[in-house]
């Protein structure tokens, strides 16, 4: 019995089976074109993956480039008004010496209480010099107002009551242009207190705007 199985075994091995060989040429004739078409879809679809890819990249790229450029231009539009600002002729005339030193002199002397010449608006000296920015340089407002001014339990003290010697605009005076960005106002006065005596105000142009950079007063021996 054993031995009928084992042969039946051998017998239905597909080891033992035997394909013609026409058949077998027409099965690779058939499983070819297959093969073929399955290259070319897997050979087109990873051209058209690269295809993507590159197009992603190149967008990108371009939109960079784009953003770098309106940044850049952003930056120049920036700056160009203020180099153009810096280059263009600076006006400054009469009537601008004129408004900025009545505006500083009008600044300068404060309202004061009558019994204790204390200025009403301001209780130190550094807070009226900041008041006077917009219209002097640092050191010419410290200049008038410790000429004016003195701190005494915690008010600001007026013990200077004559007023500062300035220009008469109502008389001749005279306005020279040193360059581009300086001016000098000059004026000669007499009076009992000071006798014969210069005003000199100094305008200069500096930050893009102009200030008194300079405000002496010359006296003239007689």
């Amino acid at each position: 019995m054993m031995k009928h199985l084992s042969r039946f075994r051998e017998d239905s091995s597909l080891n033992q089976i035997h394909f013609p060989k026409e058949k077998m040429e027409n099965v690779y004739q058939r499983v070819k074109p297959i093969s073929n078409k399955t290259f070319i879809f897997k050979k087109t679809l990873s051209f058209a993956t690269l295809s993507i890819l590159l197009l992603i990249i190149g967008s990108f790229g371009y939109h960079s480039l784009q953003s770098e450029k309106a940044d850049q231009s952003e930056k120049t539009d920036l700056t160009k008004p203020l180099e153009e600002e810096e280059n263009d002729p600076i006006e400054f005339n009469e009537d601008d010496a004129e408004n900025l030193t009545k505006k500083f002199i009008d600044m300068l002397i404060q309202e004061i209480d009558e019994p204790g010449n204390n200025v009403i608006k301001y209780h130190s000296k550094s807070a009226l010099v900041k008041e006077l920015e917009p219209y002097a340089s640092n050191e010419v407002a410290e200049k008038w107002v410790d000429s004016f001014y003195e701190e005494r339990d915690g008010e600001l003290h007026m013990y200077r009551l004559h007023g500062i010697p300035t220009i008469d605009f109502g008389k001749e005076y005279d306005i020279t242009k040193e360059d581009e960005r300086f001016y000098t106002l000059s004026q000669e006065k007499h009076n009992e207190l000071n006798g014969t005596h210069i005003v000199n105000i100094h305008f200069k142009y500096t930050d893009r705007e102009w200030l008194i950079s300079k405000y002496d007063i010359e006296y003239v021996e007689e």
